[in-house]
C-alpha cells in the first residue's frame, strides 16, 4: 500500500484517543514525547508556585483536554503528563487571570484554607 497526500481515495490519520470510524489509519504517538512535562515543570517555566499552577490547571480544565493532558499506567505506577499545548494555554491565560482569585476558588483541593 502506498500512501500519498493527494489521491483519489481520501485518507485521514486519527488523532490520539480518537475512536476509529470507517476506514482510517490510527496514528501512534509516543506519549513520553508528547506529554513530557509534569506540573512542576510547568510551574518552573511559568514562574508560578506549584500549587497555584495546579489551581490554574483546574481553572482552565486542562485535565479534560486530551491535547493537553494524558494519564497512563505502567506496571503498578500511574503517570501523567502535560503537553506543550498545555504550557501554551497556561502562558496565554496568565496575563488575563487573577491568580489570587483562582487560588481562592481551588485551594480546597490542596488542603489549604480554614480547617473545621
Amino acid at each position: 500500500m502506498r500512501l500519498i497526500k493527494q489521491g483519489e481515495i481520501p485518507v485521514r490519520i486519527a488523532a490520539v484517543g480518537e475512536r476509529p470510524v470507517g476506514t482510517i489509519i490510527p496514528r501512534n504517538v509516543n506519549v513520553w514525547d508528547k506529554y513530557n512535562m509534569s506540573r512542576d515543570n510547568l510551574a518552573e517555566k511559568l514562574g508560578v508556585s506549584r500549587p497555584r499552577t495546579h489551581a490554574l490547571i483546574y481553572e482552565l480544565k486542562l485535565q479534560d483536554d486530551t491535547d493537553c493532558y494524558f494519564t497512563w499506567t505502567h506496571k503498578s505506577g500511574k503517570h501523567s503528563g502535560y503537553s506543550k499545548r498545555a504550557l501554551e494555554r497556561l502562558e496565554a491565560a496568565l496575563p488575563t487571570v487573577d491568580l489570587k482569585d483562582v487560588w481562592n476558588r481551588h485551594k480546597h483541593r490542596f488542603g489549604a484554607g480554614k480547617r473545621t
